[in-house]
């Protein structure tokens, strides 16, 4: 059986990365597998020190090791796995925070994202496709959502540094990719995926 490929969907939020998995929901032979705070419901609050902030980043990359664990086990079994955000996500809102002089664990992060694949069972990602947008549409989704973000999760600089760590990502780590949404439709990026790994869109019937 050929195994099928792991997607990771990248960036800030609103940038369009759960609405991207979303409509790889209805390609044929996808599954999708939600962010951290969807798939674990029972997570930690947002950290009010340094020592809090250490341990929710170990808590969630065990969520992480768990999702890629699932991820492996999917692709091997022949299905192509989208990835709503993976560990790299705690690395870049790591990285904004000491920019910002909020919490210095950028290195820390940064050090539990390798130990993640210093288990030789779990497969790395085949793509990493890294979505941005500007500042007003990052507002304007924010607007729409069902359970608006807070302005320090949405300000320009937070976004800003997170941003500038997944160029500096995307530089580095083969087979990956930035994409903007601003001013696209919805299933703009999903179309791009769905060309990568060469699928197809499925019917009324199939669905």
């Amino acid at each position: 059986m050929e195994r099928g490929k792991i997607i990771v969907v990248e960036g800030p939020s609103n940038a369009g990365k759960t609405t991207t998995c979303q409509y790889m929901k209805k390609y044929e032979n996808c599954v999708v597998i939600d962010e951290c705070n969807v798939y674990e419901p029972n997570h930690p609050r947002p950290s009010q020190s340094l020592d809090q902030e250490i341990a929710n980043q170990l808590f969630f990359f065990q969520v992480e090791m768990r999702r890629m664990r699932k991820a492996t086990k999917l692709a091997l079994e022949g299905k192509n796995v989208i990835l709503d955000r993976c560990g790299l996500s705690i690395v870049a809102i790591a990285y904004a925070f000491e920019r910002l002089g909020k919490y210095p664990t950028f290195q820390h992060a940064l050090d539990q994202y390798f130990k993640l694949f210093e288990d030789g069972e779990l497969l790395m990602p085949d793509e990493y496709v890294f979505l941005y947008t500007d500042d007003d549409n990052t507002r304007q989704r924010n607007s729409t959502r069902g359970k608006k973000l807070s302005e320090e999760w949405i300000g320009s600089s937070f976004t800003e540094f997170q941003n500038k760590f997944y160029e500096a990502a995307a530089n580095v780590i083969p087979h990956s990719q930035r994409i903007s949404t601003s001013g696209e439709e919805k299933n703009y990026v999903s179309r791009i995926i769905a060309q990568i790994l060469n699928v197809q869109e499925l019917t009324d019937r199939d669905l």
